[in-house]
C-alpha cells in the first residue's frame, strides 16, 4: 500500500510533465529554450547510463531478478518523466510514508519507469539533479558529476 502511495505522489508531482523522448530532437517546441532541452537529454542519458552500469550482485535497492530485467531494457522501453524549472525554482519530493533518500530541495527530478504499461504500484527509479555542486562535492555525496555544473543522485 505504501508503494502505491509513493507512485501516486510522484505522479501527482509530475502530473503536468510529459514523458521525455531522448531518442530524437524532432519534438523540440519553437518556444522551448534549447539549453533546457539539452539539459534534459543529458540528464535522461545519465539516468539511463546509471541503469546500464548496475552490478546486480551489489544492488541494494531491488532484487537480483529486477536488476537483471533493468539491464536488458532498451532505452525506448523506458518512460522518463522530468520536472525542471526554467526560472531556478527548486523541487522538494515528499512521500506519505517517510520520503525518499536525499529528499530536500533539488533543481530537477528525473523518474524512470521501466514498466510503463503496468498498473500503479510498480518499481520506479527516482533521480535528483543539483546544479550547484562541484566534482568534489558530487563524489563526496555519491553523485555523478555531469559537467556545467550538474550532479545526478539516485534517490531510491
Amino acid at each position: 500500500m505504501a508503494l502505491l502511495y509513493t507512485v501516486l505522489c510522484i505522479l501527482l508531482l509530475l502530473q503536468n510533465v510529459a514523458p521525455i523522448d531522448v531518442t530524437t530532437e524532432a519534438d523540440i517546441g519553437i518556444t522551448e529554450d534549447i539549453s533546457l532541452y539539452q539539459d534534459r537529454v543529458r540528464w535522461a542519458n545519465a539516468a539511463y547510463h546509471f541503469i546500464r552500469q548496475l552490478n546486480c550482485n551489489e544492488t541494494y535497492f531491488t532484487s537480483h531478478k529486477e536488476c537483471t530485467h533493468l539491464l536488458n531494457l532498451r532505452k525506448q522501453d523506458i518512460v522518463m518523466y522530468m520536472a525542471q524549472s526554467p526560472d531556478g525554482e527548486q523541487f522538494v519530493s515528499m512521500l506519505p510514508d517517510g520520503g525518499l533518500r536525499r529528499a530536500g530541495a533539488h533543481d530537477a527530478v528525473v523518474v524512470l519507469d521501466p514498466y510503463p504499461k503496468a498498473n500503479f504500484g510498480h518499481f520506479l527509479m527516482v533521480f535528483f539533479i543539483d546544479r550547484t555542486n562541484s566534482p568534489t562535492a558530487c563524489t563526496r555525496h555519491k553523485g555523478t558529476y555531469l559537467g556545467e555544473p550538474a550532479t545526478i543522485y539516485q534517490s531510491s
